[in-house]
């Protein structure tokens, strides 16, 4: 009888040992599969998740101030100078339609803002106003009318020149998809509207030299309603209109290449939007290296190319939930390469 028990108690022994063991080996299994796994969320699912954090409060000032401006010029270049404490992280975001010059510092000491008001030539300005929070400073300068800037950081600051919109001058528009809240498809580290936000910093840098203007419909990583890009594109005077985006395939991940969509509704002068949608893909495309999969009119769906009295096109740089394409959109090279393609198109359609 002894003997019986002896064995009974070494089975269950046993038994725990080995749970314990499989336990641990699944579990093993688990964080070694989610380490690797590369998570995927679409545009719909990430805008739903917006949809829901869009109550949250945002990050609570502790200060703001108005500046009283002297007119008294101490510039000779029509710039006046915004102090910053030495090394800092600097958005800008300049928006011709609410009239308004955002310059964002981050990682910075706030109390230095207090004590050191920017200086120079202020024409062109209305009012500069600031708001501190705990290692973020808001500097936003208000526009005497709906205006360019030219933003330049030196030793002693940024320095700031505006510059009036000017409606005779040529303007494409880069119209970068999603921002701020509204991220687009995610995979893994890569955001879609990063991507795309890159892109149109890209091609404005590249555009500098050329007989037409790119002005973008957000430079920084913000929302931007539809109704205010379209304010954006009339307050400019908008020639061309080049939307960026991504194209997502969530059922066949092996699906890679770049497509273009226009209003097929649109014809000016002997000019469609299929013959500019065309011209910009194909030369993406070639300076790519990548293939050129749809090109496609499309309807109701696209807001701004269904109301555009412009050639207008919406390019597809990219299928994001391809492995493949997407390591290539985390490289700055390969974003380069893109916004070439954008730029050599522009040269060929432009007039």
């Amino acid at each position: 009888m002894e003997e019986q028990v002896f064995d009974r108690k070494k089975f269950i022994t046993k038994y725990v040992v080995m749970l314990i063991f499989m336990s641990a080996l699944s579990l093993g299994f688990m964080i070694y599969y989610a380490s690797t796994k590369v998570i995927i969320v679409s545009a719909e699912e990430a805008e739903a998740q917006a949809l829901d954090n869009a109550g949250e409060e945002d990050e609570e000032s502790i200060g703001s101030k108005s500046f009283k401006l002297s007119f008294k010029s101490t510039s000779d270049d029509g710039t006046f100078t915004v102090p910053c404490p030495g090394e800092c992280g600097l958005t800008v975001s300049v928006r011709p339609d609410k009239k308004t010059v955002t310059l964002t510092f981050e990682d910075v000491n706030t109390n230095f803002f207090v004590g050191n008001a920017p200086y120079g030539d202020f024409t062109g300005v209305s009012d500069i106003s600031e708001r501190l929070f705990d290692r973020t400073a808001v500097v936003e300068i208000g526009c005497e009318k709906s205006s360019y800037a030219d933003i330049r950081p030196s030793s002693k600051g940024v320095s700031v020149r505006i510059y009036d919109v000017v409606p005779e001058e040529t303007v494409v528009a880069i119209d970068a998809a999603y921002g701020g809240s509204y991220t687009g498809t995610i995979v893994g580290d890569l955001c879609e509207k990063d991507v795309n936000l890159a892109i149109a910093l890209k091609v404005r840098e590249l555009a500098k030299n050329k007989p037409y203007r790119v002005v973008l419909t957000r430079d920084c990583d913000t929302t931007v309603a539809t109704d205010e890009r379209l304010d954006i594109l009339k307050v400019c005077g908008v020639d061309y209109y080049v939307g960026i985006a991504l194209d997502t395939n969530m059922e066949d991940q092996s699906d890679f290449g770049m497509s273009a969509c226009y209003n097929g509704e649109y014809y000016r002068n002997g000019f469609e939007n299929v013959d500019f949608a065309d011209t910009i893909l194909k030369s993406v495309c070639v300076k790519a290296s990548n293939r050129a999969k749809a090109l496609e009119a499309k309807g109701k769906e696209n807001v701004i190319l269904r109301v555009l009295e412009i050639p207008g096109m919406e390019l597809r740089a990219g299928t994001i939930t391809n492995a493949d394409e997407a390591d290539l959109l985390r490289s700055d090279e390969y974003i380069e390469r893109i916004a070439q393609g954008i730029i050599d198109g522009l040269d060929a359609t432009v007039k």
